[in-house]
C-alpha cells in the first residue's frame, strides 16, 4: 500500500502468539509487516517459575513505524 495513495496503512499488523513448555507464553500485537521484506522477531521467553502460576501470558505491544 506505501505506494499508493490510500487511507489504509502502508503495512499490515499481525499478532504473534509464541508457547513453550515451562515458558510463560509471549503475545506480541501489532506487528508491522511490510510486502517483500524478510522480518523477524525476537522472543525472550521467561520461566513460569520466575513468575508464579497465576501469570500464564504477557502481552508486547508493539510501535508502529514512524517514519516511512
Amino acid at each position: 500500500y506505501s505506494e499508493e495513495f490510500t487511507d489504509r496503512l502502508p503495512f499490515a499488523n499481525y499478532l504473534v502468539k509464541a508457547k513453550k513448555d515451562g515458558f510463560i507464553t509471549m503475545i506480541y500485537r501489532n506487528l508491522p509487516v511490510f510486502p517483500g521484506i524478510e522480518s523477524n522477531q525476537t522472543i525472550n521467553f521467561i520461566p513460569q517459575n520466575q513468575v508464579g502460576d497465576n501469570v500464564t501470558s504477557i502481552v508486547i505491544d508493539a510501535i508502529e513505524p514512524v517514519d516511512l
